[in-house]
């Protein structure tokens, strides 16, 4: 998937440089440029054909929680990343990724979400990983939630939380 690409290529491009080329394999196994630009905090990656663009920016800065999925109590919010996938020609879709701490179990973290959604009127389906427990919300699958949560516990202790509120992009 090309948006797995653009994440990993934020995560991993070498900080301090103001652009360069990466290339990063996608799920395939097929090679992918993507260009990389650095701006003080803020890291951007743009697909070689312009489709996908992804943001990012480490600690809390511009995180933006929806009300039926705010910030977990006490976490420490890690990073932001924001993402565009298809153009105003043809629409496409929006992304915005929260990475957060905290030391409480994926659990827990879980249980919050979940009331939270479920009490703004929200459809909620749990789903149960190899890699920690997920929510979709706001919809039946994957295609038309308008969010997840993901709870991934961290083997020093505790959960690394990531909250990916989705918005589809009419054509204009």
């Amino acid at each position: 998937m090309r948006q797995s690409i653009l994440v990993c290529a934020l995560l991993v491009s070498a900080c301090g440089q103001s652009s360069e080329t990466v290339t990063v394999k996608d799920s395939e196994g097929n090679e992918r440029s993507v260009e990389v630009t650095q701006n003080g905090d803020t890291r951007t990656v743009t697909s070689g054909d312009g489709l996908i663009k992804a943001e990012g920016k480490m600690g809390g800065k511009d995180a933006r929680f929806p009300a039926f999925a705010p910030q977990y109590p006490g976490s420490e919010v890690q990073g932001v990343v924001d993402m565009t996938a298809g153009t105003s020609a043809t629409g496409g879709m929006k992304q915005n990724i929260i990475t957060q701490s905290t030391k409480d179990s994926p659990e827990a973290v879980v249980a919050f979400y979940k009331e939270k959604a479920a009490t703004s009127g929200k459809r909620v389906q749990e789903i149960k990983s190899a890699t920690g427990p997920m929510l979709i919300i706001g919809g039946t699958s994957m295609i038309d939630m308008e969010a997840t949560v993901t709870a991934m516990p961290v083997p020093s202790g505790g959960t690394s939380v990531n909250v990916t509120v989705q918005e589809k992009m009419p054509p204009s």
